[in-house]
């Protein structure tokens, strides 16, 4: 009788892109790189976050100039999307320096002259907390007040009365509520029956805090 095979023992090898350890047997060693089919994923859909980040700065202004994100902008603010989602770009570029940021931190611009949203020069980033992050904007002059507040600027973007969604009211039958309360002719519990409305609703259009749009 020919004896058993010696059975064939695993190896351990070491995921070159995250540094996890795994096991597999010696027929695959030579097949298997990955430790998950996530980081397989992750290498065949292209460059790595730091790669495109570094690509996609603009450093032509030298080392202590702002790096502008050349890639998509949201708000302002340099962002990265791949499959494993999205990600701003001075996040990235601070942790790429410095490492993870703190939690309850954010990561605030401190470019000379203000901060640029879209700057990833990290000697132009540190964290703070939210407080401090708001009141650097406000040293800026980066948060939008008065003349310059987004309903002023761009009224038809903000959807008011009628236009707004899961409205009962009109503007007419605003204009019935406010002069038959102030006539005396109905209370609150009675307009908000009439109209098919709550009764705090009803206040509100009475007092003004709604509708202000509506003379």
């Amino acid at each position: 009788m020919h004896p058993h095979p010696t059975p064939l023992h695993p190896v351990t090898l070491v995921c070159p892109l995250c540094g996890t350890s795994f096991a597999v047997f010696p027929s695959q060693a030579g097949r298997r790189l990955y430790c998950s089919k996530r980081c397989a994923g992750r290498v065949r859909a292209g460059p790595s976050r730091a790669e495109r980040l570094q690509t996609q700065s603009d450093r032509s202004g030298g080392e202590d100039a702002c790096w502008l994100f050349t890639g998509s902008l949201v708000g302002g603010y340099g962002v990265l999307h791949d499959r494993d989602g999205s990600v701003k770009a001075h996040r990235l570029a601070y942790e790429l320096a410095y490492g993870p940021i703190p939690a309850g931190l954010q990561v605030q611009h401190k470019c000379p002259g203000g901060g640029t949203r879209a700057c990833v020069n990290p000697r132009h980033l540190a964290v703070g907390t939210p407080v401090e992050n708001m009141r650097d904007r406000e040293d800026d002059g980066r948060t939008a007040r008065g003349e310059r507040n987004g309903r002023r600027t761009k009224p038809d973007a903000t959807a008011r009365g009628e236009r707004a969604s899961c409205v009962k009211l009109t503007a007419d039958s605003v204009r019935e509520i406010r002069r038959a309360y102030a006539a005396g002719e109905a209370d609150t519990p009675t307009l908000a029956a009439r109209y098919g409305v709550a009764v705090s609703t009803i206040c509100m259009v009475t007092l003004r805090r709604t509708w202000k749009h509506v003379i």
